[in-house]
């Protein structure tokens, strides 16, 4: 059982700013008022936390609600992968097979651009959701395509890479081959 104390409370309280110290005076007196329901209590000062500072989330719920979306597109190429959470902020997708080569298209791609064939994929690959567009071509560059829209349904990227701030509601990995 989770034990709230005033300095626990505190700690977390810190994380807000000034100019949301309404909903910290709220969460505040809710959680001291709450009696026995002090953990879930937490839980969801927790998540208001979360909302309001903008960090990215990803939870079972969420990729529950992306799963659909992102078996059709699985189903559509023959592809089989499993989806996973990862670190609270992170949908993940292991590709294990399916009738389009990733790795032989990502190798095509990078030949044409000169790249050292001592750098190849061999047998793995870990996307860059950002860069997908640039590594592959034909099939491949469709089912990503259409993969990354789905996996990012409902997802936020107000990122500023110049100011390194990162603000997204979840973050998507895709793992080939592994």
């Amino acid at each position: 059982m989770l034990e709230l104390t005033c300095m626990s409370v505190l700690v977390v309280g810190s994380l807000l700013s000034k100019a949301r110290k309404s909903l910290w005076d709220q969460s505040f007196a809710t959680l001291f008022h709450c009696g026995s329901g002090s953990e879930r209590m937490f839980g969801q000062f927790i998540q208001q936390i979360r909302s309001v500072t903008n960090m990215a989330y990803m939870n079972q719920d969420k990729k529950a609600k992306l799963a659909p979306g992102i078996k059709a597109v699985l189903k559509k190429y023959g592809v089989k992968g499993t989806l996973a959470v990862r670190n609270y902020s992170t949908l993940v997708l292991n590709i294990k097979e399916g009738p389009i080569d990733f790795i032989g298209n990502y190798n095509e791609v990078r030949l044409d651009r000169r790249t050292n064939p001592d750098d190849l994929a061999k047998d793995y690959l870990s996307l860059n959701p950002y860069w997908y567009q640039e590594h592959f071509t034909g099939k491949a560059y469709k089912f990503l395509s259409e993969l990354f829209a789905a996996m990012n349904a409902g997802n936020r990227d107000r990122s500023d890479i110049k100011t390194d701030y990162f603000d997204v509601g979840w973050y998507v990995d895709v793992n080939i081959g592994h």
